[in-house]
């Protein structure tokens, strides 16, 4: 039926469009689904933190991956710094622990 309406120049049947749009859907939701796998792969995160960058990218997967990766080395820089800070609490509180140590050994050498 399909080959007859194309060889006489017809436009096609509501089945043959409904196939069609069904067919071109698919394809769109495979293509979601294969740009989600490959942003998430590439940033290291999961799906479906992957889905939401590219939802608020607007669609732009490239965008959403300097998003992502943008987020992560800003945690990895608060992180450091963090460490940094406490590293520097734990030195002035053995450089107060010291100086009590010896006030105390001063007060019992005198």
């Amino acid at each position: 039926d399909s080959r007859a309406r194309r060889a006489l120049g017809m436009a096609p049947s509501k089945e043959e469009v409904a196939k069609a749009a069904r067919q071109e859907k698919a394809a769109q939701v495979q293509a979601a689904q294969a740009k989600i796998k490959q942003v998430a792969d590439a940033a290291k995160t999961t799906p479906e933190r992957a889905k939401k960058a590219i939802d608020n990218a607007g669609g732009d997967g490239e965008l959403a991956l300097i998003m992502l990766l943008s987020e992560e080395s800003a945690r990895s820089a608060k992180k450091v710094h963090s460490v940094e800070e406490k590293r520097q609490a734990a030195k002035l509180a053995v450089q107060a622990w010291a100086l009590e140590a010896k006030d105390v050994a001063d007060k019992i050498a005198a």
